[in-house]
């Protein structure tokens, strides 16, 4: 039911990105563990063809590439909590997904540097992954944070 509302509310405002981001937050709600439909989603949210549609509004307002950019970091974080590998793979794709598309944007090579961090335990390439994102931008402070946890617990290993 709240599926359709929102594929109605979507036809209405085919430029309101907050209908397809409330679609892709009620399918990560109803799988949870294996949010397969709402990494669809979103991965249809990346590609939509810009040129085919007015600029994206969020309640009204126009939304910036940085904007857009931080909806999509929301998004990826979302995936990666869930802690699962389901979640860490869609996390992992959506991260390749925009460095492709914004290579110039640390975020998104420190997100694969979490991934190799946290969701395969592979410190060496994790740490690869965050000096490529502090080359980018010295003072991305999440990369800059788990630089400091993965040398950390790499220096624990070697004990």
């Amino acid at each position: 039911m709240l599926q359709e509302a929102i594929q109605k509310a979507v036809a209405l405002h085919p430029q309101e990105i907050q209908y397809r981001l409330d679609k892709i937050s009620s399918l990560l709600a109803y799988e949870k563990e294996s949010p397969d439909l709402a990494y669809a989603e979103l991965v249809k949210l990346i590609d939509y063809d810009t040129a085919s549609h007015p600029s994206w509004t969020y309640q009204g307002e126009a939304v910036s590439g940085d904007d857009f950019i931080d909806l999509v970091q929301e998004y990826c974080n979302r995936f990666f909590t869930l802690g699962t590998p389901n979640g860490y793979e869609f996390f992992l794709a959506i991260s390749q997904k925009m460095n492709k598309l914004h290579p110039k944007n640390a975020m998104f090579v420190g997100n694969i540097g979490s991934y190799w961090f946290v969701g395969q335990n592979n410190y060496k390439k994790a740490q690869s992954y965050y000096k490529k994102a502090l080359k980018l931008d010295p003072q991305d402070a999440a990369s800059l944070q788990n630089m400091k946890v993965l040398e950390r617990k790499m220096a624990a290993a070697k004990k």
